[in-house]
C-alpha cells in the first residue's frame, strides 16, 4: 500500500502551499462545493507497479486529481494563481502534470480547472514535508 502511505503527506503539502490564498482545501471526493475558492484533492490511482518474489509491494504509480473552484469577478486569475501553487508543490514532490483542463461548470456560477498529476513512489522513497517557509 505504498500509494496510501503517502496520501496524508501529499495532502498536507498541498494545503501548506495554498493556505495563504485558499483556506478551503478538502480531500473528500463527494464533497459539495459551497465556499470559494476551494481546492479539492483526490487520489485517483495507486497501482502496484513492482512486487518482490513474495508478492510484497515495492512501489506504486500514484495519481492525483485536483479541482480548483473559484467564483466572482476575478475567478480566472484567482484560479490561475492557486493552480500555479499546486503545480509548484507537486513538482517539488516529484510528480508530473499529466492533464490540465477547464471544466464545464454544469450551469453553476463558478469556474473550475482540473489538473492530474502522477509519479512512481518506491517503497523506500520519502516525500518530505513542505512548509510555507520552503
Amino acid at each position: 500500500m505504498t500509494a496510501q502511505t503517502w496520501n496524508n503527506r501529499i495532502f498536507t503539502n498541498i494545503y501548506n502551499a495554498v493556505s495563504e490564498v485558499c483556506t478551503n482545501v478538502i480531500n473528500k471526493p463527494s464533497a459539495t462545493i459551497s465556499d470559494f475558492p476551494t481546492v479539492k484533492v483526490h487520489q485517483i490511482g495507486g497501482i502496484d507497479e513492482n512486487t518482490d518474489l513474495e508478492n510484497n509491494d515495492c512501489g506504486a504509480i500514484v495519481s492525483y486529481e485536483v479541482s480548483i473552484y473559484t467564483h466572482g469577478s476575478n475567478e480566472i486569475l484567482e484560479n490561475q494563481e492557486i493552480q500555479s501553487l499546486v503545480y509548484d508543490v507537486f513538482k517539488k514532490m516529484g510528480f508530473q502534470l499529466i492533464q490540465l483542463l477547464d471544466s464545464d461548470s454544469d450551469g453553476n456560477e463558478y469556474y473550475r480547472v482540473i489538473s492530474r498529476y502522477r509519479r512512481y513512489i518506491g517503497a523506500g522513497n520519502d516525500i518530505e514535508l513542505i512548509t510555507n517557509d520552503d
